[in-house]
C-alpha cells in the first residue's frame, strides 16, 4: 500500500470518514482497515497529462475500525505522476444507491 499511495494522498470512505496515507498505514498495520474479496468491475481510466482518473464499482468486504462498510461500492482514484512513478493522491469510495 505504501508504495501506491503519495505522501500527501487521502482516502475517503463511504461513510464519510477519511484518513491521510500515514493514518492508513497505521491502521493496516494494526489491523484496523480491513479489505477482502476484492472485485472489480467496470473500471475506465483517463489520462490528462500528469493527472489519471479512473472510475470503478466492485464489490469487497471492507472493514474500517470496526464499522464494515457496504459490500458493494463505487471509486473515484485520482492519481498524478509524483517522483517519477504514478501514486494515488485522493482515493473516494461511495456506496452504490
Amino acid at each position: 500500500m505504501s508504495g501506491i499511495f503519495y505522501e500527501q494522498a487521502i482516502v475517503i470512505w463511504s461513510n464519510g470518514k477519511s484518513h491521510t496515507k500515514s493514518e492508513m498505514f497505521l491502521l493496516c498495520s494494526e489491523g484496523k482497515i480491513s479489505i477482502k474479496n476484492l472485485q472489480l468491475q467496470h473500471t475506465f481510466a483517463r489520462v490528462y497529462g500528469d493527472t489519471g482518473v479512473v472510475h470503478g464499482e466492485g464489490t469487497a468486504q471492507i472493514t474500517v475500525v470496526g464499522e464494515e462498510l457496504p459490500e458493494q461500492l463505487r471509486f473515484l482514484d485520482v492519481w498524478a505522476d509524483r517522483e517519477g512513478s504514478w501514486k494515488i493522491v485522493s482515493s473516494h469510495l461511495y456506496q452504490v444507491v
